[in-house]
């Protein structure tokens, strides 16, 4: 009877030491999750301050000038095509790609009068859920 129930108490202790060691994975696994979110929402933002062809063409779509060669403009409108993909494929947060990339490829695809139909079905799902956000703005 006494060994039973050391038995019992000793297995309770280790299907609760399996259940908090399980817990402290997962917390530990969604940190690094965000850690390198983090990292892709780093390197996306610093490309989008300091590479020229984007700096061409964001200047153009927000000061106006000289229209950019469509090979620029294909560079851009990619950006954001990558994006929507890296959120489709759980590797960055949908609400955090739309609030610091929405309103770029929503300008962007306004200025350049750009439809679904000319085979940028990436980017207008990325657009369409900028719009669902509600954070849709004029530049």
């Amino acid at each position: 009877m006494f060994e039973d129930l050391i038995f019992k108490g000793l297995t309770l202790s280790i299907g609760f030491g399996g259940v908090f060691a399980f817990i402290g994975w997962w917390r530990d696994f969604r940190l690094k999750l965000k850690l390198e979110q983090f990292k892709i929402l780093q390197t996306y933002r610093d490309r989008f301050r300091n590479d020229p062809i984007i700096s061409v063409v964001h200047a153009y779509i927000t000061d106006g000038g000289e229209r950019p060669a469509n090979s620029k403009i294909f560079f851009y409108m990619g950006q954001f095509e990558e994006i929507q993909i890296m959120v489709e494929k759980g590797l960055l947060d949908k609400d955090v790609a739309h609030t610091f990339f929405g309103a770029y490829a929503y300008n962007a695809v306004s200025k350049f009068k750009l439809s679904a139909s000319d085979d940028w079905h990436v980017l207008f799902r990325f657009i369409e859920g900028y719009e669902k956000s509600g954070r849709t703005k004029a530049m």
